[in-house]
């Protein structure tokens, strides 16, 4: 996660402060990619939701998605759009009042695994396959 939220600091640098718009497939997979960086990187505090088993945790949740009717292909589609999910991770942190504008690498990193710690098992795009310790 901090390589990739190296990312998100440029992108706050740059951005319009545009809240990005997203259709319920977006944000669902936006939910598991962010949750895929968090748990990454926030290990062993932050871990995926579930018991493990022959699949990945990743693939078990990607196949939870389509389970609930998401389109396959949409969902690949928007896999590959880091930026906006990226963008979707920093909206949903400053919508929890977290400023990342200014912030080192370290700061960016515990302000994220704080994020995720409080977001974690509750409904949230990204909480929803996350648990803390």
């Amino acid at each position: 996660m901090l390589r990739i939220l190296t990312v998100c600091i440029g992108l706050v640098a740059g951005s319009a402060a545009a809240a990005l718009e997203m259709n319920s497939t977006e944000k669902a997979m936006a939910g598991l990619m962010v949750a895929r960086m968090l748990q990454n990187d926030c290990k062993p505090d932050v871990t995926w939701a579930g018991q493990s088993g022959a699949t990945t945790f990743y693939a078990k949740n990607f196949n939870t998605l389509v389970a609930e009717g998401h389109s396959k292909s949409a969902l690949r589609k928007f896999e590959r759009h880091r930026t906006k999910w990226l963008q979707a991770s920093i909206d949903w942190m400053e919508d929890a009042g977290i400023k990342l504008a200014g912030l080192s690498r370290e700061q960016v990193r515990d302000a994220g695994c704080d994020w995720a710690s409080s977001i974690s098992g509750t409904n949230h795009p990204a909480g929803r396959f996350l648990k803390s310790k």
